[in-house]
């Protein structure tokens, strides 16, 4: 069968996989016309009533959300601390989703501020130092400048020495307090053994467990105090660094204070020390800004329900960080693939019908929202086939729709209602006009009339024009027609004419055949090419 000719009388039956799943053009109503059978001649002939010409396309869909939103980590680089909703949960705009530990990059922050206005100061007198003749007390304070960051420097290597020194002394408590602990736990299972057998009361046994809580305790408090330590010592050496930094400023304050350079040296100075301070400034500016701009929590920009959570708690995160996803379940949205030849047969909101197996007496409604501009391959074990995926929405009152059921879509393609129709196999083709012909019967005689065709079925074609309702027409086209002859001659000429009739009346019930075509091709005798036999109109 010809791709053509699937479009456009859509009788075909179409088997399409990969999300589309099985189409098909579905007859719904009663055939429009009547067929006599009350002698041999009545049975070559049907009357012309009205009826409904209804063409559905069934395809398979998948529920999906509609808006799911993504929330993205705040800060360029933070630390979760925790989540305040988990999967499942409603949350309103303006909730707080998530916050974050913030507590090391604010002292970092807070540090690099304080070292930096410090430096920014040293700065400020290393300039001023430049600009005006050094005196004896200038030089003094440089030097106590000097004697102040070596203090400095040797009470930061002193505290981190007397850490250092504490460090040593809390890990042999911890193997002291280790010990203890095991050989706490090591009599609680000996008096185990003596309590099963007599050997110590139940009160003695109870209070080897006692203790042995008790050197477990001071085990993790052991544990907890080294941490302490080991963060002090961080502190501690990041001032050292800090100290030696101020130091290496004063030393350079008071060199340059001592041996005064000639003007044009000097004067390069200046400039050199204006962009050092600029530079500081400009460092000190970031750093306040960094530090105003941390984020410490994460708020919900939409109402909906938590459709997952991404990361787990404590996890680094950066600002292209998906933490959560938000979606209102009751924005649904409907996905389906549709084969190419039925593609053009769909207009965005076009009314959907959806069911399912799984839902028993559930109907659903639905409009087309969304025809994709592009076609798509799905391949299946029946092959590869090319589909245009589509987006319909779903009403979803009941709230029992979740998203990934499957449903059934019946999608309905065009709708005639009580319109003039014959049927198919009546309707000729001339091959070189291309008009569309019935053989009428007045008064007992057969004459060709031109008749303007619209939607066809799977049974019947709509008439536009051309005829009337009542009127009498051949039900099948032959070759023993022609035009101007009587119904007599029909019968005389055609005695297998009802047999013929019958059979192709049970075929178009039941079975969808590629040749629903009259006799002769599409059209009968007269569409391989000039009028049918007799042919005058």
């Amino acid at each position: 069968m010809h791709k053509l000719f699937k479009r456009g009388i859509a009788l075909i039956v179409v088997v399409a996989v990969g999300g589309g799943g099985f189409f098909v053009y579905r007859h719904l109503n009663q055939p429009a016309v009547e067929t006599r059978g009350r002698n041999p001649v009545d049975n070559l002939t049907s009357q012309v009533n009205k009826g409904d010409i209804v063409n559905t396309i069934t395809a398979s869909g998948t529920v999906m959300l509609n808006n799911e939103v993504e929330v993205y980590a705040e800060g360029e680089t933070n630390k979760v601390k925790e989540f305040h909703v988990e999967e499942g949960d409603t949350v309103t705009e303006g909730q707080l989703l998530v916050t974050y530990d913030t507590d090391d990059s604010v002292e970092e922050l807070e540090n690099k501020i304080r070292d930096t206005n410090r430096d920014i100061e040293n700065a400020q007198l290393n300039l001023q130092s430049l600009q005006l003749p050094t005196s004896d007390s200038e030089l003094q304070k440089l030097q106590n400048e000097i004697t102040n960051c070596e203090n400095s420097l040797k009470s930061a290597q002193d505290n981190v020495t007397t850490i250092n020194t504490q460090i040593q002394q809390q890990q042999t408590e911890i193997a002291n307090a280790k010990k203890d602990w095991e050989d706490a736990q090591k009599t609680v299972s000996d008096n185990a053994q003596l309590l099963q057998v007599g050997g110590i009361t139940q009160s003695e046994y109870d209070t080897s467990v006692t203790e042995c809580e008790r050197a477990q305790q001071t085990y993790d408090n052991s544990l907890d105090t080294l941490e302490s330590l080991n963060i002090q010592l961080e502190s501690a050496q990041r001032n050292v660094t800090t100290s030696h930094n101020s130091l290496d400023v004063a030393n350079t304050s008071l060199d340059e204070a001592v041996n005064k350079l000639d003007q044009d040296e000097t004067q390069i100075q200046l400039a050199q020390q204006q962009l050092t301070l600029q530079g500081l400034n400009d460092t000190l500016a970031d750093a306040q800004k960094d530090l105003n701009d941390i984020v410490y929590s994460t708020y919900s920009t939409v109402n909906g329900v938590v459709t997952e959570v991404c990361i787990d708690e404590g996890t680094y995160t950066e600002e292209n960080t998906v933490m959560l996803k938000i979606a209102d379940l009751n924005d649904l949205i409907v996905t389906a693939n549709i084969e190419e030849y039925d593609a053009p047969l769909l207009e965005v909101g076009q009314m959907v019908t959806m069911t399912s197996d799984g839902l028993e007496g559930k109907v659903y409604t639905g409009k087309i929202t969304k025809i994709n501009i592009t076609a798509s391959s799905a391949t299946s074990n029946m092959g590869s086939e090319t589909v245009v995926p589509i987006e319909i929405s779903v009403d979803n009152p009941d709230g029992i729709l979740k998203q990934n059921y499957n449903l059934d879509l019946e999608i309905v393609t065009s709708d005639r209602k009580d319109v003039i129709c014959v049927p198919a196999s009546a309707i000729g083709t001339d091959a070189k006009t291309g008009e569309n012909y019935v053989y009428k019967v007045e008064n007992d005689i057969i004459k060709i009339t031109v008749v303007e065709a619209g939607e066809t079925d799977e049974t019947n074609t709509e008439i536009i024009s051309g005829l009337n309702e009542g009127d009498t027409i051949i039900s099948s086209i032959s070759d023993n027609l022609t035009d101007g002859m009587s119904l007599n001659d029909l019968s005389t000429a055609a005695p297998t004419a009802k047999q013929n009739s019958e059979e192709e009346n049970s075929n178009d019930r039941n079975q969808r055949s590629d040749q629903m075509l009259p006799s002769g091709g599409f059209g009968g005798a007269g569409a391989g090419g000039n009028m049918p036999p007799g042919g005058g109109r």
